[in-house]
């Protein structure tokens, strides 16, 4: 039986390897950018019962662990789905200003909202959780703002976000890839196939 890259590499042992080889100067990145434009409306898409809508600034949710981001500012929102006292999923946006996107340590602008740092907790996933927090952050982008379309870039290994951002509508635009060992670094950026549907290799 072959198990899909994600399955090993989306993991903590994973993700302990990466942060291991970033500090001794190696980072290996490649994420894929998406685009959505604001024309149409998200499918429609509902949470459990027990889970509530909310959306605020960084100051109203307290994210610790791995919902922290502290690369949050007062002119992001966040759209989070709750249980009481609980937050069970979060998805972060970001309007009207340069990104610093760590994985290619570089800041970035893009045409719009930029949707990063979707996260469930795993307790929650495959219930819809996912989907629908990126269905209000559209609805909430398309009602509260003027800019027309939305970015977001995700790891290409990461098949489980690509195939919900697809769900909601977005397509693949481009492949971003940069490597650096040390002092030497190298950038490439290629165009895919939008229709392309994210493979769990």
């Amino acid at each position: 039986m072959t198990i899909p890259v994600w399955k090993v590499t989306r993991t903590l042992p994973g993700r302990r390897l990466f942060e291991a080889l970033a500090s001794h100067g190696v980072i290996l990145s490649r994420l894929e950018q998406f685009r959505r434009k604001l024309d149409d409306p998200p499918p429609e898409s509902t949470l459990p019962d027990e889970l509530t809508l909310q959306i605020g600034t960084p100051e109203d949710f307290t994210l610790s662990g791995r919902m922290a981001r502290p690369e949050l500012t007062n002119q992001d929102r966040i759209v989070a789905a709750v249980m009481a006292d609980r937050i069970i999923g979060i998805q972060p946006i970001t309007l009207d200003r340069p990104f610093y996107v760590k994985p290619l340590e570089r800041t970035l602008e893009f045409d719009g909202a930029y949707f990063w740092g979707l996260y469930v907790v795993p307790e929650w996933r495959r219930r819809g959780v996912a989907t629908t927090l990126l269905a209000r952050a559209l609805v909430h982008v398309a009602e509260e703002s003027e800019v027309s379309e939305v970015a977001a870039l995700v790891g290409a290994d990461n098949v489980p976000s690509k195939r919900v951002l697809q769900r909601v509508g977005f397509e693949r635009e481009r492949l971003r890839s940069y490597y650096r060992l040390r002092r030497i670094q190298w950038r490439y950026q290629q165009e895919i196939d939008s229709a392309t549907p994210a493979r769990a290799r």
